[in-house]
């Protein structure tokens, strides 16, 4: 038995080795990282915003229900549309022109309620 050097040079042990690479050969590859948020909220939000935009288009006469349809509507886009832009994420541009048609559905709205409260004054 010697006590001497080894006769060939050894290589560390990976497992204790602390600047070495822990990948295993047979592990499958690692996707991509998703993107953050998707732009499915701003499109949402985009089609509340028109459709509270031509709600008020339709033939309802009901002790008039029709001058209060854009509200739910526009508060809806509206608040869609604030989630979308808060944070990183893709479909900012859908979610600002959901944004507009929302505001303009409840400027619409504004406007048919005050109409019908005036003739209702005068």
């Amino acid at each position: 038995m010697t006590y001497g050097p080894p006769s060939e040079p050894t290589t560390p042990d990976p497992r204790f080795d602390p600047t070495a690479q822990h990948q295993q050969p047979w592990a499958p590859p690692q996707p991509p990282a998703a993107q953050p948020g998707g732009s499915g909220l701003a499109v949402i939000a985009l089609l509340v915003g028109m459709f509270g935009c031509v709600v008020w288009l339709l033939p309802i006469y009901e002790a008039n229900l029709r001058h209060y349809l854009p509200f739910p509507f526009a508060i809806g886009g509206i608040v869609l549309s604030i989630m979308c832009l808060s944070g990183h994420r893709r479909g900012t541009t859908t979610a600002v022109i959901g944004l507009l048609l929302s505001g303009l559905a409840l400027l619409l709205g504004l406007v048919m309620v005050s109409n019908e409260f005036l003739r209702f004054l005068g």
